[in-house]
């Protein structure tokens, strides 16, 4: 493995914990497992960078503030997608060394 998919690997297993603070926002109860809902994922990235970068293939830019990026797309939400997700969001920040900050997903979305 090269260094890059080490830390994807690492990190994963860090969020994917059950007591994470990433899993504290994700809701089943009031979710459906055969629907796909809107999630949004927030990443801190270098000041002033936020205003060029595009979204990766099947994210869109929510919206934008100083140092921070807000993607969303939309999914199933239950365990293995949200495992899913993680692996996706800490494969983009580790390529582009921004940090995964955290993650929201409907009915819960707030404009941030």
């Amino acid at each position: 493995m090269n260094e890059e998919t080490d830390l994807i690997n690492a990190a994963l297993e860090r969020v994917c914990h059950p007591e994470s603070y990433y899993w504290s926002f994700w809701n089943p109860d009031v979710l459906n497992d055969d629907q796909t809902y809107e999630v949004e994922v927030r990443f801190n990235v270098p000041d002033g960078d936020e205003t060029s970068i595009q979204a990766p293939p099947g994210w869109s830019v929510s919206h934008r503030k100083l140092g921070m990026l807000f993607l969303r797309r939309f999914q199933p939400i239950n365990q293995a997608s949200i495992r899913t997700l993680f692996s996706d969001v800490l494969k983009i920040a580790v390529h582009n060394n921004w940090k995964f900050h955290s993650w929201r997903h409907e009915p819960e979305l707030p404009v941030w």
